[in-house]
């Protein structure tokens, strides 16, 4: 705080706004850009912790499609397991892609990052997250939704796939 003020407060907020999504109701969908909004806030936190070992490449579209929603919690918990498991274990760090594209109805959310190559660091976890996740994108999508999890060469690759018109009521 007494060395950079101004990153203290913005990391206050940014923490803020983080808990208060975890404390809503996560079968609610938001505004895609309100889900880019805080995963921005969250990796805003862990650039602050992990500085130049973290790159962040956003490939997604200046225009989002218009109503795009999404199940609030989707994209952040992903990028979290990413950090977690991938980029902090490798001294030198990594860079993580997210990519959104739209295909009619479709979007498609792919984020990928950098795995350890030591059997002790490449942990697959527990999957909760993620099987969490594919348990919300059924729930309300039902076919129309798909996560899939895979591993290309030295890259865990997470890509979530539905079709933002339908919901299942």
């Amino acid at each position: 705080i007494d060395t950079d003020p101004q990153a203290a407060e913005t990391v206050v907020e940014d923490l803020a706004e983080v808990f208060r999504a975890s404390l809503n109701e996560v079968q609610n969908k938001v505004p895609l850009q309100e889900e880019i909004d805080l995963c921005r806030r969250y990796l805003n936190i862990e650039q602050l912790r992990l500085g130049a070992r973290l790159e962040v490449i956003w490939d997604i579209p200046t225009t989002l499609a218009p109503n795009s929603t999404i199940p609030m919690l989707t994209i952040q918990p992903v990028l979290e397991n990413a950090i977690h498991h991938g980029i902090q274990h490798l001294p030198e760090g990594g860079a993580m892609t997210i990519r959104i594209r739209f295909d009619g109805p479709w979007i498609s959310i792919k984020i990928r990052n950098p795995i350890p190559n030591t059997a002790v660091q490449r942990s697959r976890g527990n999957h909760i997250a993620l099987d969490n996740i594919r348990h919300r994108l059924t729930a309300l999508y039902g076919a129309n939704a798909s996560l899939k999890q895979r591993i290309e060469a030295s890259w865990f690759c997470v890509e979530i796939r539905y079709h933002m018109q339908t919901t299942i009521t």
